[in-house]
């Protein structure tokens, strides 16, 4: 156990001056101590997954359904750039794109994001998205690892998995959407990291 060892004289050395630096002594007066930070060491030399978020932002077709004006396309695609590209504050990668739905009747995003940080992350997308669209906000969320089968304005799923990565990443891509397909592909999409 050279690392542990190693590990714990970097990271509790006020800890074990009390012992005279000395880990023998330390495991047989404090074999609880020992073990919590055997455990802490584990834990922090283990390679982290990375955490994923897929998200349909949709507002109500049938409320406050975003049609596809030119206004409307130019105001979506300057949302994500800006939203997306903010300092690095939630994302490390991303992807996005903007359709307009199989008859081009309603404006929608998908994105998939390996997240940095999801603190207030819902809150502070929703309420920069009205900042755009005041009449057409994300009053609904809908978490799909749920089995609900309510329809939601903020749709997401969290996952792991990079299977699940490349299947949304395929999910962009208008012509192996299937029965999914949009009318017109409008051809705004952006990434960082997953498809450079």
């Amino acid at each position: 156990m050279e690392g542990l060892n190693a590990w714990i004289f970097k990271n509790k050395s006020a800890h074990m001056e009390l012992f005279h630096n000395d880990i023998d002594h330390m495991i047989i007066c404090e074999p609880n101590i020992y073990k919590k930070w055997e455990k802490e060491f584990l834990k922090s030399t283990r390679p982290k997954k990375k955490s994923y978020l897929y998200l349909t932002l949709s507002p109500d077709k049938f409320l406050r359904n975003l049609e596809p004006t030119q206004s409307n396309i130019e105001n979506l695609n300057k949302w994500c750039e800006k939203w997306f590209n903010q300092d690095k504050i939630f994302y490390n990668q991303f992807a996005w794109v903007i359709e307009s739905g199989s008859n081009h009747d309603h404006l929608h995003v998908h994105a998939v994001m390996e997240m940095k940080q999801s603190n207030h992350h819902a809150r502070n997308l929703k309420r920069f998205w009205a900042t755009y669209f005041p009449n057409n906000q994300l009053l609904t969320t809908l978490d799909l690892n749920s089995k609900s089968t309510k329809r939601g304005e903020y749709c997401k799923l969290q996952f792991d998995s990079e299977e699940i990565l490349q299947e949304k990443l395929e999910y962009f891509v208008n012509e192996k959407k299937g029965t999914h397909s949009n009318q017109i592909d409008l051809g705004l999409r952006d990434s960082r990291g997953f498809l450079n």
